[in-house]
């Protein structure tokens, strides 16, 4: 099979626009603790809400208690690896 210039430059464009996509494990450990941050945050708040408002908070707060599990086993993680 042969391959055009013009087939080959879409190609490179292609591997290229791949390999800037790509982020570092660095990059994604740091997303990785925001989103679990901000999670926990909402959930927190979540909690509050329901109980200012009477209503029956036990699970919401059981899944807050485990983000906040979570969290601390991938920041202990993190640290041991590092």
């Amino acid at each position: 099979m042969k391959i055009t210039k013009e087939q080959l430059k879409k190609i490179i464009k292609e591997e290229i626009s791949l390999l800037q996509e790509t982020r570092s494990m660095e990059e994604i450990v740091d997303d990785m603790e925001k989103s679990f941050g901000d999670a926990h945050r909402d959930l927190q708040t979540f909690v509050l809400s329901l109980k200012q408002s009477g209503m029956d908070f036990q699970n919401a707060e059981a899944q807050v208690k485990a983000l906040e599990d979570i969290i601390l086993n991938l920041q202990q993680s993190l640290q041991t690896a590092g």
